[in-house]
């Protein structure tokens, strides 16, 4: 499915439910959001994302004001690993 294909389906999918403000970028912050509250680290979200750097992972999940466990797992990021 081309991009403008899946904004298309998105678009109208979101009109039948009375959804005005939806798009692809909205399904790519709702994927980040439940991958974060599955517990997923920063750099499997950042993979996932295809962010190439962690800090452009981050201002997307805080933009939304969603709370960012640094914790243990970002040594992953640091180390080069992510």
């Amino acid at each position: 499915m081309t991009r403008q294909a899946a904004h298309k389906a998105i678009k109208k999918a979101a009109v039948k439910t009375g959804l005005d403000r939806i798009g692809p970028h909205s399904s790519r912050k709702t994927f980040a959001k439940a991958m974060q509250e599955q517990g997923k680290s920063l750099g499997e979200i950042q993979a996932a994302l295809h962010h190439t750097r962690p800090e452009t992972t981050l201002m997307y999940l805080i933009e939304q004001g969603w709370t960012v466990d640094l914790g243990p797992k970002m040594s992953d990021v640091h180390d080069g690993i992510a």
